[in-house]
């Protein structure tokens, strides 16, 4: 049986941060998702399409390009405090 057949996307809305989007605690982004956030405003909200089947990426709608950015997992926010 091919599940792929089957497969339900779903959308959600997230914000577009500095290091990415964020769903479900985890932290996707990717090049081509760094150059759409240079061209909003700081913390746009985006559409977050995933299948929740398969959550290694997600993808971020492009409304200007009119497509689906693909971003993969990612470590997260730059920890960006003082070493001590």
């Amino acid at each position: 049986m091919n599940l792929n057949s089957k497969r339900q996307d779903s959308i959600v809305t997230r914000k577009l941060c500095r290091d990415g989007v964020t769903f479900q605690g985890v932290w996707y982004n990717s090049p081509a998702l760094q150059n759409l956030r240079d061209q909003l405003p700081p913390l746009a909200e985006v559409t977050l399409r995933f299948d929740p089947i398969d959550v290694r990426h997600v993808y971020v709608r492009d409304r200007a390009r009119e497509q689906w950015i693909e971003c993969f997992l990612s470590a997260g926010p730059r920890d960006t405090s003082p070493t001590s």
